[in-house]
């Protein structure tokens, strides 16, 4: 498993694991499973990100031929708060899941 690549990131109380990609990303009180990408301007706040099982391939193949349109991570400008992501998540660009707080 290659190391992770962590560029131009700002975390906080953060555990990633190893073969993840984060770019331009601010991170806090989270977890970064195995294999996870975070892509760049992405607000990530209180989440556990599992991770994934494999890396995409060329023209976001996965390892059994099918082909996604949606690369596997957390898209670029998306802001994710009080989430649990499961394995092989596939979430877009901009994408909003804000914590709901009844009082």
């Amino acid at each position: 498993m290659p190391p992770s690549r962590i560029d131009n990131c700002e975390l906080s109380h953060v555990l990633v694991s190893e073969g993840c990609a984060l770019e331009g990303a601010v991170v806090s009180e989270s977890v970064i499973g195995v294999r996870g990408t975070v892509g760049l301007g992405t607000r990530v706040m209180r989440t556990l990100m599992m991770g994934a099982d494999y890396y995409d391939g060329p023209d976001l193949c996965a390892p059994d031929g099918k082909r996604h349109r949606i690369p596997l991570g957390i898209g670029q400008g998306s802001e994710i708060e009080g989430a649990i992501l499961d394995k092989n998540v596939r979430i877009g660009k901009n994408v909003l899941i804000p914590t709901t707080r009844s009082l």
